[in-house]
């Protein structure tokens, strides 16, 4: 293996690792928004994906820059906005794409429909999409976050 391969593994690695305290924090608010904010609300599973996406965002971004993309080239461009506004972006498209999985998980099965119980906690359809989703969503920010924001050519993240 390169030194080149080691060192994009060795950040992938990373990127999993920042990846995964933002996803508790996206399925933490996820959970918590579905379950008790807007349990009542035919469309509240769809506002909570928007919080908890928003929540893993900010937390991701700043993670990012701080133990994944640390490079000096790297790091000199995920300080700016328009660093921030493009690595949102591309979290927007993540989201979007979460929220397409959602209703089409919801139209084919229900969102809440009760799949099986765990130590007392019920796993619905939604948490199992949001799984799926997740991983998808991951590679694809991961690339892109990779590809636009940090090792762009010529010098400015946009």
């Amino acid at each position: 293996m390169s030194m080149n391969a080691k060192n994009n593994f060795k950040e992938l690695l990373r990127y999993a690792l920042v990846g995964g305290v933002a996803t508790v924090v996206d399925w933490t608010v996820l959970f918590v928004f579905t379950e008790y904010v807007f349990p009542s609300l035919s469309y509240g599973v769809y506002l909570a994906h928007v919080f908890s996406f928003l929540s893993g965002l900010i937390t991701n971004f700043f993670l990012s820059n701080r133990f994944v993309f640390t490079a000096e080239h790297q790091k000199e461009r995920g300080r700016d906005w328009k660093a921030f506004l493009l690595f949102g972006v591309i979290g927007v498209i993540g989201l979007l794409m979460t929220e397409l999985g959602a209703w089409l998980s919801d139209l084919w099965f229900g969102a809440k429909t009760l799949l099986f119980t765990v130590f007392g906690l019920d796993v619905r359809v939604y948490l199992v999409t949001k799984a799926i989703l997740t991983v998808i969503v991951f590679l694809w920010n991961y690339l892109a976050r990779k590809i636009l924001v940090y090792d762009r050519k010529g010098g400015k993240a946009v």
